[in-house]
């Protein structure tokens, strides 16, 4: 039986010159959106990424399958806390999801784009893209956030480890 196994997308810098003229010419054509990225790349409040998305299953014999679509020229938001840009990463890999349910048709394996999106992208960030996220300000902006109710579940630890050993 096929079964996704895991999807993943793995983020490093991009040369930024060719993706940042294009992007100059569609806000110098009007287009705000471009605009408004150009002068965050430029004020460095934004990173331009080399996005790797990969899915693995394996098919009914057990046998592997990998299909990896690249994305270059990405414009991702800086956010001093990693996870923050994992999470900007983990929502982006979706406009990949047709094109890796045609390539999946393409080995016999039907999928629709809707279901590879209720997966978890694991997403790892590159030591080039967390060393740009050091210098970004470590803002919270709790608006629009959930509160939280603790009463829903019961804390267990904090468990802390240093070095290599786990508690």
């Amino acid at each position: 039986m096929f079964r996704v196994e895991r999807l993943a997308a793995r983020v490093t810098l991009d040369d930024p010159a060719s993706s940042l003229a294009q992007a100059e010419q569609a806000a110098a054509a009007g287009d705000e959106s471009w605009q408004r990225w150009v002068e965050e790349y430029r004020s460095g409040s934004a990173l331009i990424v080399r996005l790797e998305t990969t899915l693995e299953a394996a098919d009914g014999d057990g046998e592997p399958l990998v299909i990896q679509i690249a994305n270059r020229g990405v414009f991702l938001e800086k956010a001093h806390e990693p996870p923050k840009v994992e999470q900007q990463v983990g929502e982006l890999v979706a406009k990949d999801f047709p094109a890796l349910a045609r390539a999946l048709e393409r080995h016999g394996h039907r999928i629709d784009q809707h279901v590879l999106g209720q997966m978890y992208v694991h997403v790892e960030l590159a030591a080039d893209v967390r060393s740009a996220l050091d210098d970004a300000e470590a803002a919270i902006d709790e608006s629009g956030l959930p509160e939280f109710d603790a009463s829903l579940s019961e804390l267990e630890g904090p468990h802390e480890r240093s070095g290599g050993a786990a508690p």
